[in-house]
């Protein structure tokens, strides 16, 4: 059986999934800003609607366990943190499971690109979920985060 988190601590996606997808965006603020931002999990409700009862057990750390959502709510463990460049992490969702990496790269001073990647397997996923449902969701997540950074 594949563990996820040693997957996810390596930095890697979980290999040969029917779900896999990535997507990229350039935020005008600082990488300490949208990391701020988007490290702030009980936060996330206040600028993503589906991010709702967002909450984690403790600081945003290695191990921490944090989840989200209604009625199916994501449960996920942060798994490698690097602060201002990389945030590893794994779940589960109704017996499926994925692996997620969010890299935050400094542009300019001011200008930052964060990269969203999201693997998931699971039984009859490919049939139920698509790459491009995955991809509107990423894209999604970083524009609201863009949003978000570039009101303040």
């Amino acid at each position: 059986m594949m563990d996820l988190s040693q997957i996810a601590y390596e930095e890697r996606m979980i290999p040969n999934v029917p779900i896999l997808a990535t997507h990229a965006i350039e935020i005008n603020a600082s990488v300490e800003w949208v990391w701020q931002v988007a490290t702030d999990i009980k936060n996330w409700p206040q600028w993503h609607d589906h991010l709702k009862n967002a909450k984690i057990s403790g600081p945003f750390v290695q191990g921490s366990h944090f989840s989200f959502g209604g009625l199916f709510k994501h449960h996920l463990t942060l798994s490698k943190i690097k602060q201002f460049d990389l945030v590893m992490y794994f779940g589960t969702l109704l017996g499926y499971a994925g692996v997620t990496k969010w890299k935050f790269t400094p542009v300019t001073s001011e200008k930052t690109k964060v990269t969203f990647t999201e693997s998931s397997k699971g039984f009859l996923l490919g049939v139920l979920y698509s790459n491009d449902a995955l991809e509107t969701h990423l894209k999604t997540w970083l524009e609201k985060l863009k949003q978000r950074t570039e009101l303040n």
